[in-house]
């Protein structure tokens, strides 16, 4: 198909749009002249939901269902009083998305956190978040179940914009001057956590394609041309991302598939494995841990199968990983966790190098600490003093604590949001009552 040829999908003239739907309402901005220095995100047990700011009063944001935060961690989608609105934490200012049953569920922001895709009923849109959408495409769905599934995904350079709805794949530039729909026969179910996956150079879109009984094919379109390609391998849980060069894409099944762009055929690992951000490598949890050359095909064991690990994830750097025991890179170790210590989780990998990871290092004091490891330190770290009450179990997953960059980081306590600084051991409470932070959107599987 063209992309002149479009399935199912007609346009909604904006003018017309803005008439039909609620029309897009300004909530008065508080605190326009506010510093935000420091503004963080999070939500109480109850529902509330609170800017936190290092720079004055936390500021209220009603009870909210979804928050999505931008990547630069700026501008927040958040839904309350019946819709969705956008709100800058630069100072304040909110708009109402239009649309009816407007969801943020499946919704995506671009890169540069400057549109937001999202949902309205069977109305697929694109916003800057200020006024009408930029375009918007309504598709006919014959049985209003086959919306239970839905997701968006951007290309890198904000270009390009890909919807799954209705069975339908649909790809279109950002501005929808050119749509067409790619597959007929998209993912219908929740459970894959990405289901769209353009490659770095935005040329090929990757999906998932449902079959008839359980299984699911890989379908790979090129986005100048506009052909597609097949590939059916079984059952896919989901799509884990494309390699650093560029030239494969991952499927995790019961083992990861990696499915070349150009056709070839695909390469099996075992387990879950990782692509490294920056080098044609992948992490295999085989045996322990081993890095495997994608070029060559060369292996080298980090650690051995006595660890039993389960899980793992690479820093920004793409040569170091962090595991429960600490940070790994070639030769094995950069930082080991004592022995005798009780760790939770692999710690949250943050910007320069940073891992933060609590600590019980003496079972007989009680005493929590906040280590932070630097991978360029080699064994080097900073200790942070934890309050006494043990941390939640769940702490070290994102929505808990959270790096604002390589010297601050948020966590939540039980007596509320901190926000800590290494260079001078800072820690002081920006807001209480809340149990959860909000993170930026980043990769579907951090």
């Amino acid at each position: 198909m063209g992309w002149d040829e479009v399935k199912s999908v007609r346009w909604l003239p904006i003018g017309l749009l803005t008439l039909l739907l609620p029309a897009c309402g300004r909530v008065e901005k508080q605190d326009r002249e506010a510093s935000l220095d420091t503004a963080i995100v999070a939500s109480s047990l109850a529902g509330e939901g609170f800017v936190c700011r290092s720079g004055g009063e936390p500021i209220r944001l009603g009870q909210v269902g979804q928050m999505l935060l931008s990547p630069n961690g700026l501008r927040l989608a958040v839904m309350r009083d019946g819709g969705v609105d956008v709100v800058s934490l630069m100072d304040a200012s909110s708009e109402r998305l239009v649309g009816d049953d407007v969801t943020l569920e499946g919704a995506r922001w671009s890169d540069d956190s400057e549109r937001l895709a999202y949902f309205a009923g069977d109305v697929l849109s694109v916003t800057s978040g200020a006024g009408a959408p930029e375009f918007a495409l309504q598709v006919e769905s014959p049985n209003p179940v086959s919306f239970s599934f839905r997701a968006a995904e951007w290309s890198r350079d904000g270009q390009q914009v890909a919807f799954i709805a209705a069975h339908r794949g649909i790809l279109a530039d950002a501005r929808g001057e050119r749509v067409r729909v790619f597959s007929e026969q998209m993912l219908e179910s929740h459970g894959a956590p990405w289901a769209l996956a353009f490659s770095a150079d935005g040329k090929v879109l990757a999906g998932l394609e449902q079959l008839p009984g359980d299984e699911r094919s890989v379908v790979m379109v090129n986005t100048e041309d506009q052909t597609t390609r097949q590939s059916v391998l079984g059952f896919h849980y989901t799509l884990a991302g494309w390699s650093a060069d560029d030239t494969a894409v991952a499927v995790w099944t019961t083992e990861t598939l990696l499915l070349p762009r150009d056709g070839g055929e695909p390469r099996s690992f075992p387990g879950y494995g990782l692509l490294s951000p920056t080098k044609p490598e992948i992490a295999v949890p085989s045996q322990g841990l081993r890095i495997v050359n994608l070029d060559d095909g060369s292996e080298r064991a980090l650690l051995y199968d006595e660890y039993n690990l389960q899980t793992f994830r690479w820093l920004a750097d793409g040569q170091t990983l962090a595991v429960r025991g600490g940070l790994l890179e070639n030769s094995g170790y950069v930082s080991a966790v004592d022995g005798n210590s009780l760790v939770r989780g692999v710690g949250v990998v943050g910007p320069d190098h940073w891992v933060a990871l609590p600590e019980l290092e003496h079972v007989e004091s009680g005493m929590w600490t906040m280590n932070l490891y630097d991978s360029r330190a080699k064994g080097a770290h900073f200790s942070m003093e934890f309050p006494e009450a043990e941390p939640s179990g769940d702490l070290v997953v994102p929505s808990r604590l959270r790096w604002l960059d390589g010297s601050r980081l948020a966590y939540v306590s039980d007596d509320g949001l901190h926000l800590a600084t290494r260079n001078d051991s800072s820690n002081r409470v920006l807001c209480t009552d809340v149990v959860t932070l909000v993170t930026p959107q980043a990769g579907h599987l951090d």
